[in-house]
């Protein structure tokens, strides 16, 4: 195949991730207005020391659970609401600990970590939600939850764990 047929056709967008993403546009638009940067497809809101990103994604099922998917009307797209709490810090086994344990405690969403290139982590925090049936309170409601939580948890793991939060980065801004 062609490359540009195959960059073509892997960067196509289905009409429910177009129409999700417009919805979800419009609603931080109307919501946080002032605060937003939107890159691409995703969506950035600056608070405190951390910033927030909203994306849309596609619920992406195996064959079985697809057919789940149909027979109940499941969503098509859901949004990921997620914030790097922090970055450049040192793996210890307390921090593997706190990722295990603490890390998957929390009241929404859920703490995830990646290694960098050079062998640091980078832990963030993140919140799914359905997209196909959003309303504007529920995601105001989402991204605060996150933004909030993120804002008390990225102090709370620089001090223990070392790293960078947003805000330490040479881009970091606030501003919701």
């Amino acid at each position: 195949m062609p490359e540009f047929r195959q960059n073509w056709l892997t960067n196509m967008v289905s009409p429910q991730i177009q129409l999700a993403q417009t919805k979800v546009r419009r609603y931080c638009e109307e919501l946080f207005p002032g605060a937003l940067q939107i890159e691409r497809d995703q969506i950035r809101i600056a608070y405190e020391s951390t910033l927030v990103t909203v994306e849309v994604r596609p619920v992406n099922l195996d064959a079985k659970v697809g057919t789940l998917k149909q027979q109940h009307l499941l969503p098509e797209t859901y949004v990921s609401i997620s914030a790097v709490l922090v970055a450049n810090t040192p793996q210890t086994p307390a921090l593997y600990q706190w990722i295990a344990t603490k890390g998957q405690e929390l009241d929404f969403g859920h703490t995830q970590m990646r290694i960098q290139s050079d062998g640091a982590a980078s832990l963030t925090y993140t919140y799914a939600l359905s997209a196909d049936t959003l309303d504007p309170g529920e995601l105001k409601w989402a991204v605060l939850a996150v933004a909030i939580a993120a804002d008390k948890l990225d102090d709370d793991l620089k001090a223990r764990f070392g790293g960078l939060r947003h805000i330490d980065q040479p881009t970091g801004a606030s501003g919701l």
